[in-house]
């Protein structure tokens, strides 16, 4: 249970723009997209081309279905993008062992003779 809470609490309140909060917010809506698909609500997409009835319901699914859907392919794959490289960022700039601009590197530093 305190692990669910940890996730519910990344989900909604952690940081807008870490990396794993843009991971697990991807991973939330492609598990509702799959959700939505093994249940069957696309063949309730019928109704927006006009091919169907549309009952209240139906309607409801398939605009629901089509919104994770378009969520799934263009949302998803840029919060993916953006979590890589921002953590390829971090640890490319962030990194402890990195040197000043513009100081030469340690093994071209003069060597000071006595």
């Amino acid at each position: 249970m305190n692990r669910l809470t940890k996730i519910l609490r990344t989900l909604l309140i952690g940081g807008l723009f870490n990396p794993s909060s843009l991971l697990l917010r991807a991973a939330f809506l492609l598990v509702v997209f799959a959700t939505f698909h093994i249940v069957g609500w696309r063949d309730d997409t019928r109704i927006l081309s006009g091919t169907s009835l549309p009952s209240d319901s139906a309607v409801v699914r398939g605009l629901l279905y089509a919104a994770a859907y378009f969520t799934a392919v263009i949302i998803c794959p840029i919060l993916i993008l953006t979590a890589a490289i921002q953590t390829a960022m971090q640890r490319i700039f962030v990194s402890g062992n990195r040197t000043e601009v513009g100081s030469p590197e340690p093994d071209m530093r003069r060597q000071t003779r006595s």
